[in-house]
């Protein structure tokens, strides 16, 4: 699903499309990829951000990015462009591009309770740590055309983010949500949120917020940047490649996305009315996300360091 709503005119002209209400199978929000492209951004070495920026200037949608130039502050245009390359791979989702695939957001682990034993990821051929994988290739393929280069980089930005949305490595298994498919990722399991029934992807979906201008959005970086320096998180020692980030994302969907499988919810609010979410469920969700998003911005820009040393020689 693609994401329409009133996100403010920044960011549907930032993001081409409109991206922060309806809830999605696909990402964190706009607002959240775009703060993991910029926390990315400000920590990748000079050659690196040079060469990641000579790379993107193939992209198929650079054109109409740089219409947008003047919503960037002064001095930050080429982070603008950064940061609208993080949204791409959502905005094609429903689109012909030969660039869109739909299944490559996610990686769904099934959980099972109450032992939640460990079952693979579905579709190891069509899912998130495929499409890193393929797109880490296209990046190094020395013949690989400019665009499709530009277009695999605007993925691998995108994807980083995604593996670190808890419910994007997850996908909870019961005798209401049978498998193969599960709860879908949160999107079939259904909780009461201001008293309006809103399911659980899109409810972490929109934890990172929906900043409404790029100052907001640099200022949201920035400060979890500051919160969470590299130094004050382990797990960037311990968690050192895509298929340990989706480990990760699942442990932390067991965790606190669903509570150990004791988190209420229904498979249909129209029904079963959902209940509440507990006391303190939100505040904590919402301090695990920012802990992600700043891992995420982080493992970015050491994973695109990684694949960019040495430069490879474009066509």
């Amino acid at each position: 699903m693609t994401h329409c709503g009133g996100a403010g005119k920044w960011l549907a002209v930032f993001c081409g499309v409109c991206l922060l209400a309806v809830p999605s199978a696909r990402a964190w929000y706009a607002a959240g990829h775009m703060i993991v492209a910029r926390i990315a951004f400000d920590q990748l070495p000079a050659d690196t951000r040079q060469q990641v920026m000579t790379i993107l200037a193939a992209h198929p949608q650079m054109a109409e990015w740089r219409k947008h130039l003047g919503f960037a502050p002064a001095g930050q245009g080429d982070a603008f462009l950064f940061m609208s390359a993080s949204t791409w791979p959502d905005e094609i989702d429903r689109s012909p591009s030969p660039y869109a695939h739909p299944a490559w957001h996610y990686i769904d682990y099934p959980l099972t309770p109450p032992d939640f034993a460990f079952q693979p990821g579905l579709a190891p051929e069509d899912n998130a740590l495929y499409a890193i994988a393929a797109s880490v290739e296209t990046l190094r393929d020395p013949a690989a055309g400019a665009e499709a280069r530009a277009a695999s980089l605007s993925w691998l930005i995108h994807l980083v983010g995604d593996l670190h949305q808890p419910l994007h490595c997850a996908e909870l298994v019961t005798p209401r949500y049978p498998p193969p498919t599960g709860d879908r990722g949160g999107n079939l399991f259904f909780v009461a949120v201001g008293g309006q029934p809103m399911n659980l992807h899109a409810f972490w979906d929109a934890l990172p917020g929906s900043a409404k201008h790029p100052d907001e959005v640099l200022a949201q970086a920035a400060d979890l940047e500051k919160r969470f320096p590299p130094a004050a998180l382990a797990e960037l020692g311990t968690a050192k490649d895509p298929t340990a980030w989706s480990l990760e994302g699942r442990q932390v969907a067991i965790d606190q996305g669903y509570l150990h499988g004791t988190l209420p919810g229904t498979s249909d609010p129209h029904i079963v009315p959902p209940l509440p979410l507990p006391d303190g469920y939100a505040t904590k969700s919402k301090a695990v996300a920012e802990r992600r998003l700043a891992l995420a911005g982080y493992r970015l820009a050491e994973l695109l360091r990684q694949v960019l040393t040495p430069p490879v020689q474009l066509k």
